[in-house]
């Protein structure tokens, strides 16, 4: 039961998240940086994961043009979805924006894993916005960012059983 697990992301959340969830799953899995790594032919995997972090209300383009070029591939494969950022209580809002309808329906899992921030590996723009969204969570006692483990561990309980 071969599994793809193509992601991308911005600032290394999403590639730890990856880490995570491949340690959790059973049977051969293959790894894909959508960033940099070539697409492989999606029709050699029975279970496809596809997982980006949200940056600037957006999923990554490399996400976003998978899901638009392969959708009718995807339709025929067992497809999980997650994404990975610091607001999960706005992650339905993303994933409506980011995912087509038909493949919303059909996905066998889709979760937020939360997010890391990690200002040090940012740029100063990046920097400074992230400082000013981190002041008004505080203002409103939201919680800081962090990795939703027990997301990950149920993500990978659903694909693993598909």
């Amino acid at each position: 039961m071969s599994v793809l697990i193509a992601y991308a992301g911005k600032y290394g959340c999403t590639a730890k998240c990856v880490s995570i969830l491949e340690s959790q799953l059973t049977g051969p899995v293959s790894i894909v940086n959508l960033h940099h790594d070539p697409l492989p032919d999606l029709a050699a995997f029975e279970k496809i994961i596809i997982g980006g972090s949200i940056y600037y209300g957006q999923l990554q383009k490399p996400c976003v043009r998978l899901f638009r070029e392969h959708l009718k591939t995807l339709m025929q494969k067992k497809v999980g979805v997650f994404i990975c950022c610091g607001s999960p209580e706005q992650s339905d809002e993303f994933v409506t924006r980011a995912l087509p309808s038909e493949l919303r329906d059909s996905a066998l899992k889709i979760s937020c894993f939360g997010g890391e921030l990690k200002p040090d590996a940012m740029n100063w723009w990046d920097r400074f916005v992230t400082s000013m969204v981190a002041k008004s969570a505080a203002k409103k006692n939201a919680s800081p960012s962090t990795i939703l483990q027990e997301a990950i561990i149920d993500f990978s309980a659903v694909m693993n059983k598909a």
